[in-house]
């Protein structure tokens, strides 16, 4: 009979030792990381654009906290859209999106409902006309026509 119990004992045992990764990596995990460092190194740098321009052509994997990391728009998804706000970011260029900030909580997907609701208030033309005439900026890296 104490061979039985220490069978069924060690079998339960065992059980729950081989069942315990199941359940500890099916919630979120709440580590801080780096937005937009797909390889975890600490820095963003043309590496983490290449991993992922690798990932998403299908030529390697990258884990689930890389590509937590790697989706900087929080869409849930990771696309050419993440690559291309991190490149704009490494290019100093404006981008939406607090790239190379430390998260700590798991970010949520993005929803299309506005956060607040719109009003029906009238809105009211100005009363005067502009001082000033706006200028227009021309863009240095604009072409010629041609």
């Amino acid at each position: 009979m104490k061979k039985i119990v220490f069978c069924l004992v060690t079998v339960l045992l065992m059980v729950c030792v081989l069942c315990l990764p199941l359940f500890s990596a099916s919630g979120a995990s709440s580590t801080p990381y780096k937005l937009g460092d797909v390889d975890n190194d600490g820095s963003i740098t043309a590496l983490d654009v290449t991993y992922l321009q690798r990932h998403l052509a299908h030529m390697i994997t990258i884990d689930a906290d890389a590509e937590k990391r790697a989706d900087v728009d929080g869409d849930g998804f990771v696309t050419a859209l993440d690559v291309t706000f991190i490149q704009r970011y490494l290019a100093h260029l404006d981008i939406p999106y607090a790239i190379g900030e430390i998260v700590s909580n798991p970010t949520e997907p993005a929803t299309d409902e506005p956060t607040i609701a719109p009003t029906d208030a009238p809105t009211q033309a100005p009363t005067q006309a502009p001082t000033q005439k706006p200028t227009t900026k021309t863009d240095p890296y604009e072409l010629p026509p041609i």
